[in-house]
């Protein structure tokens, strides 16, 4: 058993910055600043990526993109941050792995795109299922705005992000949690 067990923090990733590699090595040098914890980190804001993906699809799309399509595209900008963040980690001789979304998302929502709900009690299940056997030998990254509804589509939570953080903590039993500027 890991000498880290039961020290949990969530470190929680406003906004990033993912075409500065400056950038995401200060984030993964704030990480490891907390190596001696179990920590996820959640990405919880878009960033200049994912805004530039969402100005390219509604002028492509002459603004007609669906909010499926859309949601998709967002998960994308997320979920290369997550990837980045762990590959930074990985060099600087931290275990991390990031959880890919559109395999294996644990954050549950109710309804379509455009104004899904969190499901509490399926989240909870599925971070439990997902995410808490891999916190005492990794660094995980979260892709915290992206949900998967009851058909296994994406989902952006556009409406109170500080619910699922709230969740987390419940889930995972997190006593803290650290918001990264």
């Amino acid at each position: 058993m890991s000498s880290k067990r039961g020290n949990r923090l969530i470190l929680e990733i406003p906004r990033i910055n993912i075409s500065e590699p400056s950038d995401i090595r200060k984030i993964a040098r704030q990480i490891k600043n907390h190596q001696n914890q179990e920590i996820l980190v959640l990405i919880t804001g878009s960033g200049n990526i994912t805004d530039q993906i969402a100005d390219l699809a509604l002028k492509s799309s002459n603004n007609q993109i669906k909010f499926t399509e859309l949601d998709e595209l967002l998960a994308l900008g997320q979920l290369l941050g997550a990837q980045l963040i762990a590959t930074a980690l990985k060099s600087q001789k931290m275990n991390a792995t990031h959880i890919n979304p559109f395999l294996d998302n644990p954050i549950r929502t109710i309804g379509n795109s455009g104004n899904p709900k969190i499901s509490e009690n399926k989240t909870i299940r599925e971070v439990k299922r997902v995410v808490d056997s891999k916190l005492s030998k990794n660094v995980i990254i979260l892709c915290g705005l992206i949900g998967s509804n009851e058909n296994g589509k994406i989902t952006i939570i556009r409406k109170n992000p500080s619910k699922i953080l709230e969740i987390l903590k419940k889930a995972l039993n997190a006593k803290s949690h650290f918001s990264m500027q």
